[in-house]
């Protein structure tokens, strides 16, 4: 039996709805131990030690300490563990957070864009998103089984259809990753317009353009040196209203996931 943690230090409660989107995916997975790492604790070496993955969402408007970054790392790619890094539209630009310096090592980055379907391309779509639950196909990326690439990985057991909601797109550069989903080749790729930023670098207020339609990285799979990583531009997947309604296998996914990590 593997024990998964999932971190909620970092103010994700705060993302409405993900947390018990999470806990239901969880639930079938009987063969397994989940816990959550709540508030006070944070991501240290003696935090980390007794689990097997972790599932990380990106913080709410806090920052990840460079302290809890290196011991995140070291915890991958020394001790042969798994982590699950989940997004959002924006990257952590606009969410004030710092999920990039935690990323960029493993060879991915978060984007500071949002993709939507190919018809979805004017600032009103930007900002209507934010509030969508994928109770209609809207603002869902749809991504068929053409759209993984290495079919005959794990991640891709039993997945035909994949949706995607209010998602940033991945740039990847590590030579190790073994598998990834990418957008269909007419997904509107949207990008802020001249963004108002703080001292800090972060976009304090979006007006969205769009900059192309193309095919982007939506998910990423690899080895992290002994350890093993999964990217993901958003972390709304398993938000009920999509699952409903949307005949998608994201939580086919997400019990793939789980069992790769562990592997």
């Amino acid at each position: 039996m593997a024990r998964i943690a999932i971190d909620l230090s970092h103010e994700q409660r705060e993302w409405y709805g993900y947390y018990p989107s999470v806990l239901q995916q969880c639930k079938p997975l009987t063969a397994h131990t989940f816990e959550t790492i709540e508030k006070g604790r944070g991501l240290d070496a003696a935090t980390l030690a007794p689990y097997d993955a972790l599932i990380l969402a990106l913080p709410c408007n806090v920052e990840l300490r460079e302290d809890e970054i290196n011991a995140v790392r070291a915890w991958v790619t020394e001790e042969g563990k798994g982590i699950f890094l989940l997004s959002s539209y924006s990257g952590d630009a606009h969410h004030r957070t710092n999920l990039n310096a935690l990323a960029r090592p493993f060879g991915i980055r978060f984007n500071e864009d949002l993709v939507l379907p190919h018809d979805r391309t004017t600032d009103n779509d930007g900002h209507a998103q934010v509030y969508d639950r994928g109770a209609s196909d809207r603002y869902t990326v749809r991504v068929d089984a053409a759209g993984l690439s290495f079919g005959a990985h794990p991640l891709s057991h039993k997945i035909q259809t994949l949706g995607f909601l209010s998602t940033c797109s991945l740039n990847v550069s590590n030579p190790q990753l073994q598998f990834w989903v990418s957008s269909p080749a007419d997904s509107a790729a949207l990008e802020p317009a001249s963004p108002i930023r703080n001292s800090k670098g972060w976009i304090m207020k979006i007006n969205w353009a769009l900059s192309a339609h193309k095919s982007v990285i939506l998910l990423a799979a690899g080895k992290a040196d002994s350890g093993k990583i999964v990217a993901c531009g958003s972390w709304k997947l398993w938000l009920p209203e999509l699952l409903v309604s949307q005949s998608v296998d994201n939580a086919q996914l997400f019990a793939n996931v789980v069992d790769w990590l562990i592997q």
